[in-house]
């Protein structure tokens, strides 16, 4: 079995930090016995591929898939995008990375709802900057308005 489960993004990237899992429907089944990937994460792994090809280095990835005792544990919203499996955070080494990074996904993924965090100190602890992307707006239905295309903030 490869360790990638789509281009640049390896198992490790992508599953669970907790309990090392994918998304229980990741491996879907049409009913046929053959089991395939989701369209809905082909899409999300697509919309990563179209900035991580022109932005031409590897990205470090802190956080993919979550499940649903992780995500409580790291303070994540209950309604969070990372419990679907179509959300990702994405690791700068410094704010001018993170400026950088930023850019390249505007001008290559704009459809994708993004969130900057510059770097902080939390509990005392410096907290490298990050980018969270996800695809929220393809969850029907919505479950708030927050999660429409494009949606940006800043954390």
């Amino acid at each position: 079995m490869s360790n990638y489960i789509a281009r640049f993004i390896t198992h490790k990237d992508y599953k669970c930090n907790h309990c090392h899992k994918l998304p229980p429907d990741f491996y879907g089944d049409d009913g046929d016995g053959k089991s395939r990937t989701p369209v809905i994460y082909q899409e999300f792994f697509e919309a990563y591929e179209k900035f991580r090809v022109p932005w031409g280095r590897p990205i470090n990835w802190t956080s993919g898939y979550r499940c649903l005792y992780w995500n409580d544990q790291v303070g994540g919203s209950p309604i969070s995008i990372h419990v679907f499996g179509l959300a990702g955070d994405l690791e700068c080494k410094s704010n001018e990375e993170l400026e950088g990074l930023y850019k390249c996904i505007l001008t290559f993924s704009p459809e994708l709802r993004l969130g900057k965090y510059r770097e902080r100190i939390i509990d005392g602890k410096k907290r490298k900057p990050f980018i969270h992307h996800d695809v929220g707006y393809e969850i029907i239905p919505r479950l708030t308005k927050k999660w429409r295309r494009g949606a940006r903030w800043t954390g």
